[in-house]
């Protein structure tokens, strides 16, 4: 039942995202195949590979050692769930401090003021070390 509603939702999300623009004709440059010069796209595949990887591994590390905790009994399984959710906790925390200084910082560039975007960052840096 939830796999047909998620199939439902999927279906009218690509409706709404891609065919609807398509036919307004909003999508009009973007939908080409033409790549002018291919080593900005190897470069780009060059990069993000090992990025992605990293990405794929920090993420999968909690649930590979709840596997090897498995082999200690179903205590040590609970117990080492626990503490991925209170580390995932800690973890969306930090980032989004760091997000939300990112966004002050370029909002104080944007706006034309250098002095407050350094002053922003320097007080980001402060709360990090907090």
């Amino acid at each position: 039942v939830f796999g047909l509603i998620f199939l439902i939702n999927t279906i009218i999300f690509l409706f709404i995202g891609i065919i609807i623009p398509y036919y307004k004709g909003w999508c009009t440059g973007y939908f080409g195949l033409y790549l002018p010069d291919m080593s900005v796209v190897k470069l780009l595949f060059n990069t993000a590979m090992p990025l992605a990887v990293g990405g794929i591994l920090s993420y999968a590390e909690w649930e590979i050692l709840i596997v090897f905790a498995a082999a200690l009994g179903p205590a040590e399984v609970a117990t080492w769930g626990l503490l991925g959710s209170i580390w995932n906790v800690f973890e969306s925390t930090t980032s989004s401090i760091g997000s939300a200084a990112e966004v002050r910082c370029a909002y104080q560039f944007g706006q034309g003021r250098p002095a407050l975007a350094k002053l922003s960052a320097y007080k980001s840096m402060f709360l990090s070390v907090l």
